[in-house]
């Protein structure tokens, strides 16, 4: 009985170019699509969030406003991932479709195979599209506005970073060490291992040091000290 209604609500759609089964397999597979994005989209933003723990160590004012930065790395992002979760998501909707019998009404009822697949490839189109926009306009603008907005970030925020007499790893390779902070503005003994060269190990030692702005960067400026090459693999370097 429940066989036989199913069919009859699947038969006034059959003869329509776009009817009630396109738009409920449009909405399935869409709906799938999305979840599936939202979860790809979440865990590489955190992987991508993570890598500020230096800001987040620093005060809940530093970790916004670098939350605030990384989400301007997301439509780059969806448009890589757009592909890949309208496969994870077109297969979990057919899944379940198919678990639920409602194919095998469908095929009992003479749905013919074409209609099933409309849905899919209009999915497609969309996808196809909507990963261009993405990757040729949204995603460099909003990429040049994150590096526009780092490179303008407040002097408050990069001092915020470095705390007395701890080592600091800001990035892999890279190594601060700052011994006194005289004010907000000023730094005093100041270490810096730099190992993201392949093949030059650089120390730079300064016994002042200073966060300016300069044509709306931020820049550690550094006087009184020395600066060491060591060559990578160096008898020095070991040591």
């Amino acid at each position: 009985m429940v066989c036989d209604q199913q069919v009859r609500l699947l038969a006034p759609g059959m003869a329509s170019f776009w009817g009630t089964i396109e738009r409920y397999l449009f909405g399935r597979i869409l709906a799938a699509m999305a979840l599936v994005l939202l979860a790809l989209d979440g865990i590489l933003w955190i992987v991508w969030a993570a890598r500020g723990d230096a800001f987040f160590a620093a005060g809940a004012a530093p970790a916004l406003e670098f939350l605030g930065l990384t989400f301007l790395t997301l439509p780059l992002i969806t448009a890589v991932l757009l592909p890949f979760a309208l496969l994870i998501g077109g297969l979990q909707a057919f899944a379940s479709l198919n678990r639920d019998a409602e194919l095998v009404i469908a095929d009992a009822a003479g749905l013919p195979r074409s209609r099933i697949w409309k849905p899919v490839l209009a999915l497609s189109i969309l996808t196809f599209i909507a990963s261009g926009m993405l990757s040729i306009w949204l995603g460099p603008a909003s990429m040049r506005t994150f590096e526009q907005q780092t490179q303008n970030a407040s002097v408050d925020l990069i001092f915020s970073i470095f705390q007395k007499g701890e080592f600091r790893q800001l990035t892999d390779g890279l190594t601060v060490h700052v011994g006194t902070l005289e004010d907000r503005e000023t730094l005093g003994e100041i270490f810096i291992s730099d190992e993201r060269d392949p093949t030059t190990h650089f120390i730079y030692y300064a016994r002042r040091g200073a966060v300016v702005k300069r044509d709306g960067a931020a820049y550690l400026a550094l006087a009184d000290g020395e600066i060491h090459r060591i060559p990578m693999g160096s008898s020095d370097d070991a040591r």
